[in-house]
């Protein structure tokens, strides 16, 4: 996501996009709010425990019916109706070898110069 120019933090869980609120990324959550309903209406506490076993009952197969382009444009208008503003990518970053690679030609060009 970095070398694609957007901004992230880390998470306990992973990483999240710099810009996009824990309340954006609840609206695009439908299978989480499936899975925790499906936990409570059987009468359960949440916990990671019940969420893995929700998770492999209530999947359902997949049947794609719309091209990449189609499910992008449903979940442009989606974010635009539920006001969710999609972060810009700014300048790609470089990963972390391309950062190694720069800091070692700068301390070069720095010994070198001197």
């Amino acid at each position: 996501m970095q070398a694609l120019g957007y901004e992230i933090y880390e998470t306990k869980d992973g990483f999240e996009l710099e810009g996009i609120t824990r309340e954006n990324i609840q609206v695009f959550s439908k299978r989480s709010r499936s899975i925790i309903r499906k936990i409570q209406h059987s009468g359960l506490k949440v916990t990671p425990e019940n969420r893995d076993r929700a998770t492999l009952t209530t999947r359902k197969a997949k049947h794609i019916t719309q091209t990449l382009e189609e499910f992008q444009q449903e979940w442009k208008a989606e974010a635009a109706a539920m006001k969710v503003e999609i972060p810009l990518p700014g300048k790609p970053q470089l990963n972390l070898w391309e950062r190694e690679q720069q800091k070692m030609s700068y301390r070069s060009f720095i010994t070198l110069g001197r």
